[in-house]
């Protein structure tokens, strides 16, 4: 993979696919732009599949490295932000497949249902409902929930990264807005509304 170089604001404008066919011309500093572009994306994906900052490192890392390597497979008439983040999905869940089932368990957090200080800010209480969609979601929802609401993906993208069907992601996703309602209707921090608000809160 080519050493990350600046380029010139000019080529900012560039799609992804613009981009991609210019590396495949022979100008691979480019490569730069995707990385820009989506390493720090990937990171947070991944981070929410694994909950941990070196695993999500490594599947980041990994996933870059395959679409450098992979690039010529990519289809320019289709989404690039879909294509690399089912490679980074893939690398996630290849890390989880190898961990011990003890290590793949979300830790411990402190009980917060008698409600959260008056205090905790909206950030904190939005991050507080992600910590409660990883405990009781599964991880195929979960990953899904994070995919539409924390990097604001259509559902047709979602559906392509995780190998599902358009319908079954929006079935899936509205089960989960219903049982994280549910399970925080009894709390201070926020319920329903709050929800649809998981796409707001930042890393």
């Amino acid at each position: 993979m080519p050493s990350l170089e600046t380029v010139g604001d000019s080529l900012a404008q560039l799609s992804d696919a613009d981009v991609v066919r210019r590396i495949r011309l022979g100008e691979a500093a480019l490569f730069s732009m995707l990385v820009e572009r989506y390493q720090q994306k990937l990171f947070r994906f991944t981070k929410r599949i694994l909950f941990s900052e070196q695993d999500a490192e490594d599947a980041c890392q990994n996933a870059l490295v395959k679409t450098w390597k992979h690039l010529h497979r990519y289809d320019c008439d289709r989404s690039f932000s879909t294509w690399i983040f089912t490679i980074a999905y893939r690398e996630a869940c290849s890390i989880l497949s190898r961990r011990r089932p003890a290590e793949s368990e979300f830790p411990d957090i402190a009980d917060t249902s008698s409600g959260a200080d008056d205090n905790t800010s909206k950030s904190d209480e939005i991050d507080y409902v992600w910590v409660e969609a990883k405990k009781i979601l599964k991880p195929k929802v979960f990953q899904m929930l994070w995919l539409h609401y924390g990097e604001d993906l259509p559902l047709s993208d979602v559906a392509r990264i995780t190998s599902r069907t358009t319908i079954s992601v929006k079935v899936a996703l509205f089960r989960a807005r219903q049982l994280l309602a549910t399970r925080l209707s009894a709390s201070r921090l926020p319920s329903a509304n709050s929800v649809h608000q998981l796409k707001s809160v930042a890393p």
